[in-house]
């Protein structure tokens, strides 16, 4: 049985596997296009014309061709029929719209029946897609682009032509600015146009077909803030109104204003609002009543009507006085039309007041002392031309605190002196490097622009880890310890209140000298001999962060980089100058480097020397120099003698120098009077000479007395004019030598204006009422009168404005107490006990 199962099975396999050896029939592929477009673009890279290829066919087969579709009035074929000669068949379908609009989008169907030889339709191909028309040219027009400048605020139409009129796009605009930052809110999708900024902006126009971008213009424009109306708010004031901030955009200079007639008007004055959209233009004349101005700003002109008329009311502008402090009362007088006009009709103003908490001072000033507390105040106006035009009016006056002001400054020097902080070059430092001693400025304005005078003002570092600072507000010392920040708080104590400030302040590495600077890369100098005669190059330091550094105890290494050693320049670190001799020199360029070593630190300055030769027969000029041009008066811990500058006429020949002449007098002026050679002597009025006979003049500009008395000569520019005798004939030339004190001047503080004890001076009235930060007051001068203050002797009661004190100080410079003076403005009224 067993045997009889093993034969059965292998005639099976052996049956199944002549199955599996028969040939199967392979099944024919299906005719069907090689490729379809979904767009049929009748201005595409094809230029209309599509070719379609049919595959998959017979030989023998017939191919009948048709289009159908709604858009088949518009697609044109090459032929209608093909007999298949191997396996494919190809035919053109060519778009041409005839400029037609609505034939965008249409359908078109190209139909193949494909025939047997034997005429029998055996399959039916087709091919969908729809007709479209590209945008192909984009042109920007309209207001927007042909009105110059444009407005904020203004709208302006931006118009977009795309051709061929039937394409199909989809318009997109986008607005940039020259920072290629996005401002496409500024434009409508229909292309209008709101700029809200000034600035360049670009329009864009783009024809888009679905994501894609076909054609783009662009359009460059430029937004000015100009003006969008002027007012009158005073006689003798106008205000510019924008659409956003000018401050940076004009200055006094950018107006006009001129009248109907021609006359023009002068701008004096020009102040901004707080966000700097109105411009206040005072004039220096008044407007004339019902005459028509027109004020331009040199992009936009606008007119207005003047409004000068006879007052008819009177208002009290002030609303509020500070406690412990005088406060003007302002007022105004206005016209019919409400314009102030108190500029053009003077009069007289009489004061009444009711204050139970303070009193009116002798300048009609309210001082107020408890705060919340109201004070009545009346004023009558008197016109002067028509003193039958009376006018009053009364307001009630609250007493305020101080509020926290929103001018300060606060800034970290080394001088322990009050910034000159009107100075145009002074800064707020918030930096403090270790290993330098510094003392802290703290000061507040008040909304009138004076200076609040605190009762008391004291310091706290939030990380006395890192820096320490003295809390006694007449010291404020600060001692940097280690790198970081830290937030110090300023507490300002006035009228029984106090007010913080706080400031970050950072800590950095201790200063080092990082790099150098010279007044000139490139010298020019003769060979010729003359006694004294150098070229001088001014060297400055720099630390790491790039600010000034002292040059002290500094170390110098002259290279120079010929092979011929010529040794003209040298350091000299008393002066912080390169000295240069080419007396005898050839005549060549030197490029020479100076390597300054200060506390391990080195930095390196390269300079060139180039020497010339006077040219024999050259022709001869003549120029008065000065060894310095620029003369520092300032006090220094290396100051051990007198300042002085050494004056020569230098002849030149060819233009190249060729020896310093004779001079026989000199006139030196500043301003309109005349000095000798010292000039920290006092000009005088009458016109005088300073005999010279040599072929150079010393000036002494700061002189320090057997008594170490330090007197320096006024700042500022000295004309000189020297006379010499050019062949047989008297010459002149003309030079100049500028003082200036880079020493910070003794700050004085106001501490009260009433004094408490009796004052029999006014030298005694300012010591007892001001302070000074380093050094005492010995003198004073009162405005409106000519003796000195220790001279003007005051009574009970009395008022004086003190003009200026004279503050002497000291310094210790080469083992000696040098003692100066300065002459500091004050300006403020104060009052005798």
């Amino acid at each position: 049985m067993l045997q009889k199962m093993k034969k059965m099975l292998a005639a099976c396999c052996v049956f199944a596997m002549i199955i599996t050896m028969m040939p199967i029939p392979v099944q024919a592929a299906t005719p069907r296009y090689a490729k379809t477009y979904a767009y049929l673009y009748e201005n595409g890279s094809t230029k209309g014309v599509y070719t379609f290829k049919l595959q998959n066919l017979k030989k023998g087969q017939k191919v009948k061709w048709s289009i159908s579709g709604a858009g088949k009035a518009y697609a044109k074929l090459q032929k209608t029929s093909t007999t298949v000669t191997r396996t494919t068949a190809t035919n053109k379908v060519t778009i041409n719209t005839g400029g037609k609009t609505a034939v965008n989008n249409k359908r078109v169907i190209l139909v193949a029946k494909i025939y047997s030889s034997k005429g029998k339709l055996k399959y039916t191909v087709e091919a969908k897609g729809r007709i479209r028309v590209y945008p192909k040219t984009v042109t920007l027009s309209g207001d927007a682009l042909t009105s110059g400048i444009l407005e904020i605020g203004k709208s302006y139409q931006v118009n977009a032509t795309i051709t061929p009129a039937n394409a199909l796009y989809a318009k997109n605009w986008i607005v940039t600015n020259a920072a290629g930052e996005d401002y496409s809110d500024y434009i409508t999708s229909n292309g209008v146009f709101t700029p809200k900024k000034p600035g360049n902006y670009t329009i864009i126009c783009q024809a888009k077909i679905a994501s894609k971008v076909i054609r783009t213009a662009k359009a460059d424009v430029t937004v000015a803030n100009t003006m969008m109306e002027v007012k009158q708010v005073a006689a003798n004031k106008l205000q510019a109104i924008y659409a956003s901030d000018v401050r940076e955009q004009v200055t006094i200079d950018n107006y006009s204003i001129r009248s109907a007639a021609g006359s023009v008007i002068l701008p004096k004055e020009l102040s901004f609002s707080e966000d700097g959209t109105v411009a206040t233009i005072k004039t220096s004349t008044l407007f004339k009543d019902a005459t028509s101005y027109t004020v331009s700003d040199g992009n936009k002109s606008i007119s207005f009507t003047a409004s000068v008329g006879k007052p008819v009311s009177v208002d009290i502008l002030t609303e509020a006085a500070t406690v412990k402090k005088e406060t003007a009362i302002e007022y105004a007088v206005y016209d019919a039309q409400g314009v102030d006009v108190t500029a053009a009709y003077e009069g007289t103003v009489t004061y009444r007041v009711e204050i139970t908490n303070g009193y009116l001072t002798t300048a009609n000033k309210v001082y107020m002392t408890e705060v919340g507390k109201y004070g009545l105040v009346e004023i009558t106006y008197t016109n002067k031309a028509d003193v039958t035009n009376v006018l009053s009016n009364k307001k009630a006056i609250l007493c305020k605190a101080a509020a926290t002001s929103t001018k300060t400054n606060f800034t970290l020097t080394t001088d322990q002196k009050t910034p000159e902080y009107a100075s145009s070059t002074y800064k707020d430092n918030l930096k403090a490097a270790i290993g330098t001693t510094y003392y802290a400025h703290f000061r507040a304005l008040d909304d009138d622009g004076t200076e609040i005078p605190y009762e008391s003002i004291s310091y706290e570092c939030s990380d006395p880890d890192t820096l320490i600072i003295a809390k006694d507000g007449k010291d404020g010392k600060v001692t940097p310890i280690k790198q970081g920040s830290v937030k110090i708080v300023v507490s300002a104590k006035y009228a029984g209140e106090t007010y913080d400030y706080v400031y970050d302040v950072t800590v950095t590495e201790a200063k080092y000298l990082a790099s150098l600077n010279v007044s000139t890369a490139t010298l020019t100098m003769s060979n010729a001999y003359a006694d004294g005669y150098k070229g001088y190059i001014d060297v400055t330091g720099l630390d790491q962060y790039g600010e000034p550094i002292s040059l002290t105890s500094e170390t110098a290494t002259m290279t120079e980089s010929s092979s011929v050693k010529a040794n003209m320049a040298v350091y000299n670190a008393l002066t912080n100058q390169i000295e240069v001799s080419a007396v005898g020199k050839k005549e060549d360029s030197y490029a020479y480097t100076l390597t300054l070593t200060q506390n391990g630190k080195s930095a390196t300055v390269n300079f060139v020397v180039v020497v010339r030769v006077p040219p024999a027969n050259g022709a001869l000029s003549y120029a008065l120099e000065s060894d310095k041009s620029v003369v520092d008066l300032a006090i220094t811990s290396d100051t051990t003698t007198d300042r002085t500058c050494r004056v020569r006429l230098a002849q030149y020949r060819g233009g190249v120098f060729d020896g310093y002449m004779y001079m026989t007098s000199m006139t030196i002026r500043k301003g309109e009077k005349y000095y000798q050679s010292d000039l920290t002597k006092d000009g005088t009025a009458a016109a005088s000479t300073v005999t010279v006979n040599a072929s150079y003049l010393d000036l002494t500009a700061m002189k320090i007395g057997s008594d170490n008395v330090c007197k320096k000569a006024e700042t500022g520019s000295y004309i000189m004019e020297v006379k010499f005798t050019s062949g047989t004939s008297q010459a002149s030339a003309s030079g100049a030598v500028t003082l200036i004190d880079s020493q910070p001047q003794p700050g004085v503080s106001i501490n009260k204006t009433t004094a408490t004890q009796f004052c029999a001076s006014a030298v005694l009235l300012a010591r007892h009422c001001l302070s000074v930060t380093d050094g005492n007051i010995i003198e004073c001068s009162v405005t409106g009168d000519s003796k000195k203050g220790s001279e003007f002797t005051l009574s009970t009661g009395q008022q004086v404005n003190i003009a200026s004190v004279t503050v002497q100080s000291t310094m210790t410079a080469g083992g000696k107490v040098i003692i100066y003076t300065y002459v500091v403005p004050v300006g403020k009224t104060l009052k005798n006990y």
